[in-house]
């Protein structure tokens, strides 16, 4: 099974819907230069017939589908990123904005490649692989931050030091609650491994 893409713009984060239809992404981010401006998801059949058509500003990299229909994607916002909700009845809001995580440095990029949705918990998780790479779990009741995971203040320690994630893509909980992710296996090197964390939340360390 096969599906020609639009034009030259970007699909990275097709996936099965609640459903079982299709959803798949247009990103303009990377073809455009238009900070996805015009970037689209649209929900289609497996015989290719596209049943809707949601409009994503801002999108580049990554959405997902909640239990109840809403879309969450990342959103390139000018100097900062926002995640996105867009629910069933057509209504949008600003779930989080990077500008209010206070932990980063000056100068920090947010810029996201990775949103997970973990219905037990209501949380979602997002990974940030640029500048001071680091990843985060958001309570999405609250808009809150609950833990994060990196190279910025505050966050939770490697044990040992050397398990760090570096430029990390994929970010997910598994069935047993350990955090799995892609990553470079070192800050100046291009050698990808994956790696699998047990959480410590006592004592905050991955």
């Amino acid at each position: 099974w096969t599906h020609r893409g639009e034009g030259n713009h970007y699909t990275i984060y097709l996936h099965v819907s609640n459903d079982g239809d299709i959803l798949w992404d247009v990103a303009t981010f990377w073809s455009n230069y238009d900070e996805g401006a015009d970037s689209r998801i649209h929900r289609m059949k497996i015989d290719g017939t596209i049943i809707e058509s949601y409009d994503a500003p801002g999108m580049h990299h990554c959405f997902v589908e909640l239990p109840d229909d809403s879309i969450l994607w990342a959103s390139a916002d000018w100097d900062t990123e926002v995640l996105r909700m867009r629910r069933p009845d057509g209504t949008e809001s600003v779930v989080w904005d990077c500008r209010d995580f206070e932990y980063l440095s000056p100068g920090d990029w947010c810029h996201s490649n990775s949103v997970f949705y973990r219905e037990s918990t209501n949380t979602v998780l997002m990974s940030f692989p640029t500048g001071d790479s680091f990843a985060l779990e958001l309570d999405l009741d609250t808009g809150e931050v609950l833990n994060w995971w990196g190279h910025v203040r505050g966050a939770w320690d490697f044990d040992p030091p050397q398990s760090a994630f570096w430029y990390q893509h994929g970010l997910t909980f598994t069935d047993t609650g350990n955090l799995l992710v892609s990553s470079h296996a070192g800050p100046s090197t291009d050698e990808g491994v994956v790696r699998e964390y047990a959480l410590d939340a006592e004592e905050r360390v991955l």
